[in-house]
């Protein structure tokens, strides 16, 4: 409890030497259309807090980059076990998941928007796909890989690789990992998830009221109000982990009763 009342501390301290920051570029620029007061923009947060459309938006932005992130981490801990126990498997996944990884993601969707358009909630789960299941896959196995050695010919001596091995004996050895792992996909499935909103144009999501309020040329304000609802979603998809974690080993806990 302690160590959790300190990380919101911290944060809280970090939030307000961004906001220091930005009083002082504001007051150095005095600049109200791209900079606008901090006082506004809390209005302005506030009013989209009163609009049903921001709702909609964060509940379709959550739900899609969830369920790509579910998808992402199934994909990425299969090839994952498979490529640990198939060294071949492992040489053939490098270089596509190298390449995967360093394509600028503007590039991924602009090829995938010119092959498949229309689609465009297929170009979106594709797209973040793309990011992070290799970021995901090499996390997970890299932690299989760190397993001590003696652990696995203990097992392998009473068990071949099943999926009960997996769950019962795999997953509670690289749990650490998985869950930083999810930490980390969902701190840039977020970014990732607003660009291709924003530029494949996806219904009722954050990333198309951005947009708009882009090409309305009314000012910055409502943008600025628009991080500051994306540091509350942040915020609520950073609490899955320590939730999956939670349930994770309640389970655990009852079987071994």
């Amino acid at each position: 409890m302690k160590k959790r009342l300190l990380d919101i501390l911290y944060f809280i301290i970090g939030l307000i030497l961004i906001a220091v920051v930005y009083i002082i570029l504001a007051a150095w620029k005095d600049e109200t259309y791209f900079l606008p007061h901090l006082n506004d923009i809390f209005n302005a947060f506030f009013k989209l807090l009163g609009k049903s459309e921001t709702y909609l938006g964060i509940l379709n932005t959550i739900k899609n980059l969830l369920l790509s992130l579910i998808v992402s981490f199934v994909i990425a801990i299969i090839l994952a076990v498979i490529a640990y126990r198939f060294k071949i498997i492992y040489k053939i996944l490098r270089p596509i998941m190298q390449i995967s990884r360093f394509i600028p993601i503007i590039i991924i969707i602009s090829l995938l928007y010119f092959i498949i358009f229309g689609h465009n909630y297929l170009i979106y789960f594709i797209s973040v796909g793309s990011i992070l299941i290799p970021i995901i896959y090499e996390s997970i196995y890299k932690a299989l890989g760190a397993i001590p050695k003696e652990y696995i010919d203990v097992y392998k001596m009473n068990s071949k690789l099943t999926p009960y091995i997996i769950w019962k004996v795999y997953i509670p050895l690289i749990m650490p990992t998985i869950k930083s792992s999810i930490i980390n996909a969902i701190g840039l499935g977020i970014k990732i998830s607003l660009s291709v909103e924003f530029i494949v144009h996806i219904n009722d999501t954050l990333g198309i009221l951005i947009y708009r309020e882009i090409n309305s040329y009314e000012g910055y304000t409502d943008i600025f109000a628009y991080i500051l609802v994306l540091i509350i979603v942040s915020l609520i998809l950073e609490a899955i982990p320590y939730i999956i974690s939670l349930i994770y080993n309640k389970i655990k806990h009852q079987e071994e009763e």
